[in-house]
This record gives structure tokens, C-alpha cells and sequence, in this order.
């Protein structure tokens, strides 16, 4: 009898240890499914906000720097017509087309000044024109424009304006005689410190960036958003770390589609989510939004579930070496003749 109650309590402790890790494995499996449905759902939840938000920032975005290229070169066009109108009747006159100059301006958002030379590059139309006047004829835009009555706008590079003394950046177009000659260019300034405050008013989070480049990426404004580890540059030293992003950069600039990646920056130790769109040919736009904190919890999420997976395979592992020794042990009994030790162990 005594034998009889053993074997039934042995089945019934190994029944119960079996129902044990059964239900402790069902917990692991439901904590390591849960995590990564809420990893998942963190991800693509971010993912569609990030797009969502760079959608409409691309359409604010193009549709404020076309809006502004284009009122300019409309004022641009018009007082190149004007300016080569008087020159050819030889009415010209410096105060009366400064006046006109400076009416046009008034009409154009962000323009700093709008001002015009005559054929040998003297800044001679315009309000704050210095006198002696500044000469502009050793300009690249100066010359090209001068060589090609065909030309139309021309965007330059950012520069130090001779009259200012400021970072600029300029539209300029040729004004051309009656009879076709060149008489001279009119240039609207815009200075690069309003751009950036005008990328400071769209809405980003703390810690995002926003860059004009133009098509050599050569950098024409940015904005840093508010951080509580600021970044003095948009990414530093991306020449030699970086020239991957420098390739989709210029694609963007040339072809006129957009990209969205991901990417991780070590010179600062920091994970990128970057939006870049083409505003206007070979030139684009690069939204930067910090993710790092998306990243480490993403890590920190993987990291808990290996932990999980581990602790599993040990537990596992666990209750089989003991049932292996179990069964040693009822073996070397049996051999000594003595009674088994954990009696239903042996078909374990």
C-alpha cells in the first residue's frame, strides 16, 4: 500500500510541476508576444506621425519657398524691364528709380533690399547705396549674366554682401537695352539670418533641425530647434562620417523625389530620423527629427525579451537535468536493490 500511495504522490508532485512550468512557459510566451505587439505598435505609431508630420512640412515648406522665388523673380522681371526702358530713352534717373526700386521691394516678403548696377557693375539704384558706389562686376553672377542675354533667374550661392556686410543670398537677373544690349543687373538680397528665422516657425520637436542646401549641398540656412543638448551643427564632419547622406542628398536635389530614412550618427552619438524634399530644382530641404529615445526604448524593449527567452531556455534546461539526475538516482538505487527514491521519474 505504502508503494501504491508513493507512485500516486509522485505522479500527483509531477503532475503539478509539469502544470507549474507549463503555466509559467504559457506566461513567458504571453509577455514576450505582448512586448513585441507594443514594440510594434510604438514603431509604426511613430513611423506615421513622422510621415504624417513631414507631409505637411514638405507642403508648407514648398509652398512658402515657391511662393517667395517666384514674387521675386516677378518683381526681378518687371524692374529689369523698367530700368532697361529709361536707360535706352536716356531718361534714367537714380532717384526716381530708387523710388521704384523701393516700392517694389515693399511688396516682397523677407526681401532685404532690391538694387540694380549699370553695364559696368556700379550698384548705382536702390536704397543704401554708398557712394563712392559698391562694384559687383567681378561677381560670377555679374559675368554670367553679362555673357548671356538669354539667362534667367540666377540664384547665387550664399555670400557676404559688399554693401552690408552680412550673409546673403541673391536672386539677380540681366537687364537688357532695347536694342538687346546689356545694361546692367537687378538683385534682390535676402539676408540668410531671415531664412533661418523663418525655418525657426515651423512647428518641430525639441532637438529637430532644418536645412536649405542647394544642389553641391552647400549649406544656405538652418535651424536647430530648442535642446537640451543643442547641435551646433546639422551634422558635423558629414564629409568624412557620413557621405551616404551627401548620395541622397544630391538625388533628392537632382531628381525631385523625396526620401525618408533612418539613420545613426556616431560622431554624435545620436539617431536621426531625416525628411528631405527637392522645393525647387537642384536645391533641397532636410528635416531632421531626433529619435534616439525611440531607439533606445526599442533596444531596451529587445534587450527584456532576450532576457525573457533566456530565463526560459535556463528554466527549461533546468527542470530537464533534474529529471535526468531523478532518473540517476532511482538507477543506482535499483542496482543496490533498494526502492526508488522519486518513483514515477523513470519514463521521464
Amino acid at each position: 500500500m505504502r508503494e501504491q500511495g508513493s507512485s500516486s504522490s509522485g505522479l500527483s508532485f509531477r503532475g503539478n510541476r509539469i502544470a507549474l512550468y507549463g503555466g509559467v512557459a504559457v506566461a513567458v510566451m504571453i509577455v514576450v508576444i505582448s512586448a513585441l505587439l507594443a514594440a510594434t505598435h510604438l514603431r509604426q505609431l511613430a513611423e506615421a506621425q513622422t510621415a504624417s508630420a513631414t507631409q505637411y512640412l514638405a507642403r508648407s515648406m514648398n509652398l512658402s519657398f515657391e511662393g517667395l522665388v517666384d514674387t521675386i523673380d516677378v518683381a526681378l522681371q518687371a524692374s529689369a524691364h523698367e530700368i532697361g526702358r529709361q536707360i535706352s530713352t536716356g531718361s534714367a534717373d537714380r532717384a526716381s528709380l530708387t523710388r521704384y526700386l523701393e516700392r517694389q521691394r515693399e511688396r516682397l516678403f523677407n526681401v532685404t533690399s532690391l538694387r540694380a548696377t549699370n553695364e559696368r557693375g556700379d550698384v548705382l539704384y536702390g536704397s543704401g547705396v554708398p557712394s563712392p558706389p559698391a562694384n559687383n562686376a567681378d561677381r560670377d553672377y555679374f559675368l554670367s549674366l553679362r555673357d548671356n542675354p538669354k539667362a534667367g533667374l540666377f540664384v547665387v550661392k550664399p555670400l557676404i554682401g559688399r554693401i552690408a556686410n552680412k550673409w546673403v543670398w541673391l536672386f539677380v537677373r540681366r537687364i537688357s537695352k532695347e536694342d538687346g544690349s546689356f545694361g546692367g543687373v537687378v538683385f534682390a538680397s535676402i539676408y540668410i539670418d531671415e531664412i533661418e528665422k523663418m525655418l525657426g516657425k515651423i512647428q518641430m520637436d525639441r532637438g529637430g533641425s532644418i536645412a536649405l542646401r542647394d544642389a553641391e549641398l552647400g549649406l544656405i540656412a538652418r535651424h536647430t530647434f530648442e535642446t537640451t543638448n543643442p547641435i551646433s551643427e546639422v551634422i558635423p564632419g558629414i564629409h568624412e562620417s557620413d557621405p551616404e547622406l551627401l548620395e541622397r542628398y544630391g538625388r533628392v536635389a537632382l531628381s525631385g523625389r523625396p526620401e525618408r530614412f533612418e539613420t545613426y550618427v556616431a560622431s554624435m552619438d545620436m539617431w536621426f530620423s531625416i525628411s528631405a524634399y527637392c522645393p525647387q530644382k537642384e536645391h533641397f530641404v532636410a528635416v531632421f527629427d531626433v529619435i534616439t529615445e525611440r531607439k533606445l526604448a526599442e533596444e531596451k524593449i529587445r534587450v527584456q525579451l532576450d532576457e525573457l527567452l533566456r530565463w526560459q531556455e535556463l528554466m527549461v534546461g533546468r527542470e530537464e537535468r533534474m529529471l535526468q539526475l531523478k532518473a540517476e538516482v532511482n538507477a543506482l538505487l535499483a542496482r543496490q536493490g533498494e526502492p526508488e527514491r522519486y518513483p514515477g521519474e523513470a519514463d521521464s
